[in-house]
């Protein structure tokens, strides 16, 4: 690929060139490019590479395999889309794939469901006792039970 990525609008940055790069290269090649050809690419030194490369994979916008040859490679267009979900203040269900609606509460607010209080006694085995005046231990409901 000897096209150089040129820095437009959207592009402020060396980390996004960088990032704009990986994905090219994968599209055209299939495999991830080398540190030597990203600072090639946006005129850099293999350091100022490095570094960007290490900052796109913490914020989850690639893939990187460390000590792996073109071990660098772009995330998918869904994993993206859930990135750009997440950033924006949505919840999703990653197993079923859902999305769930995003809530302006205060941060660290507990959005889960309260638990029903716990029952102190179970209502269809008392009601089959009522004869006999037992209660679910065995104990007298009148009385001390002896």
């Amino acid at each position: 690929m000897n096209e150089l990525v040129r820095l437009s609008p959207i592009m402020v940055s060396r980390k996004l060139q960088v990032l704009a790069f990986i994905q090219q290269y994968y599209l055209a090649h299939g495999v991830g490019p080398s540190l030597g050809e990203i600072s090639a690419a946006v005129s850099c030194g293999r350091t100022r590479a490095h570094a960007a490369v290490r900052q796109l994979h913490k914020e989850g916008r690639i893939h990187r395999t460390p000590g792996q040859h073109r071990g660098i490679r772009p995330i998918s267009v869904r994993e993206e889309a859930i990135r750009v979900l997440v950033d924006e203040g949505w919840t999703v269900n990653l197993g079923r794939f859902q999305l769930i609606a995003m809530l302006d509460l205060p941060e660290g607010t507990n959005t889960s469901l309260p638990l029903p209080p716990e029952l102190d006694h179970i209502p269809s085995i008392e009601n089959s006792d009522r004869g006999n005046g037992a209660s679910i231990d065995g104990a007298k409901r009148r009385g001390t039970g002896e």
